[in-house]
């Protein structure tokens, strides 16, 4: 099982339903409601446009697109980052008091939805493996020979990170299902470890962590 990763949770369900289901149909872009100086909402946008280089190679000739061949087409995934956002070595609980630097940005709210977000680029990952998404120029379309991973993949470099990314990439089964969870599922110990009154430890099978 092949993957690449969609960067926002939101609209990756949305991404894709173009004729060839790549950024060359849409792209998610910013724009929609604005949150504040530094965050605003993501929308659905017009494909990447890509243009021809004449400068410093030469000039195109004409009918290139007809005699256009594969000469690779593999895939690429990158900085995954498949966190445990419920690891007690997560340092949000600092972010109030940085500033400056070095823990400002730890809290990133799109990390408690990466096996999610994983799990959904698999599978628009897959639709892309038989047949490249865009044409040799005598209407073929090459099939994937390989993919890479180049780095980044888990956040935390733990144990059940690894654990989760290795289930991402290879699948799972009803039996051994993937569980981003690792916190209590215990509400009088979640309440405990939490450490602070008013949080719904009702919610302990699903979240216990800084996050709370």
């Amino acid at each position: 099982m092949l993957v690449s990763l969609a960067a926002v949770a939101t609209a990756t369900s949305q991404v894709g339903d173009g004729p060839s289901g790549t950024t060359l149909d849409q792209r998610i872009i910013a724009g929609g409601s604005v949150f504040s100086d530094d965050y605003s909402g993501l929308k659905l946008g017009p494909g990447e446009p890509h243009s021809v280089r004449q400068d410093g190679i030469g000039t195109a000739s004409d009918g290139r697109n007809s005699r256009r061949r594969s000469l690779l087409y593999f895939g690429q995934l990158t900085d995954i980052h498949v966190v445990d956002e419920e690891s007690p070595a997560r340092v949000e609980a600092l972010d109030p008091f940085a500033s400056p630097a070095p823990f400002g940005s730890a809290w990133r709210p799109q990390e408690s939805l990466t096996g999610q977000v994983g799990e959904s680029a698999v599978q628009q990952f897959n639709k892309f493996t038989d047949a490249s998404p865009v044409a040799a120029g005598n209407g073929s379309r090459a099939k994937m020979k390989f993919a890479v991973t180049t780095g980044d993949s888990i956040d935390n470099q733990q144990l059940n990170e690894t654990q989760a990314l290795v289930k991402l990439l290879e699948g799972s089964t009803p039996l051994d299902p993937l569980d981003p969870n690792s916190g209590s599922s215990d509400s009088a110990a979640a309440a405990g470890s939490v450490g602070c009154t008013g949080v719904d430890t009702s919610d302990a099978p699903n979240y216990t962590g800084v996050q709370d």
